[in-house]
């Protein structure tokens, strides 16, 4: 840690080793301010200045503990909303707004923290689920998606 002290100034790391430099008289009562001459003041600001660049190197690792908490806690939670996604299906007697309220919610939140599916990817999901979930009509039921470039069709088998 004396490293960090040194190129500022030199006495600086007396101060971590020695504590604060206060100003006393040959009795041992504290100076006043206004009496100090220059080498008294000097003291006192490289006692500030040490005692300054503690707190702030405090603060420092503080803070960069707790980027590291927040990007982890971010990196479980887009984690935990993917997981809903690719799990999501209409339940059983939801009506189709509720499911695109809940589809959208979740779609909302991963996009708030920076992952992104496009239109294409959602409709997909959406109509995937459903030719999934017919049962008896699934086998060569087909729904086609005009693109506009060029229109792309879903099968149930995909």
């Amino acid at each position: 840690m004396m490293e960090f002290f040194d190129p500022c100034h030199i006495d600086m790391w007396d101060v971590v080793e020695n504590g604060n430099h206060i100003p006393i008289n040959k009795e041992g009562a504290e100076i006043p301010r206004s009496s100090w001459n220059e080498e008294q003041k000097t003291r006192y600001l490289i006692n500030s200045k040490a005692r300054n660049f503690l707190i702030k190197s405090t603060i420092a690792s503080h803070l960069k503990k707790c980027g590291d908490t927040l990007a982890l806690v971010r990196d479980l939670k887009i984690s935990m909303l993917v997981h809903q996604y690719e799990l999501f299906k209409m339940e059983d007697n939801e009506s189709i707004d509720l499911m695109s309220r809940r589809f959208q919610a979740i779609i909302s939140n991963l996009r708030s923290l920076g992952k992104i599916y496009d239109n294409y990817d959602r409709i997909r999901k959406i109509l995937r689920n459903e030719l999934n979930e017919d049962e008896g009509q699934q086998k060569g039921k087909t729904i086609a998606l005009k693109d506009q470039k060029a229109p792309k069709a879903f099968r149930a088998e995909e």
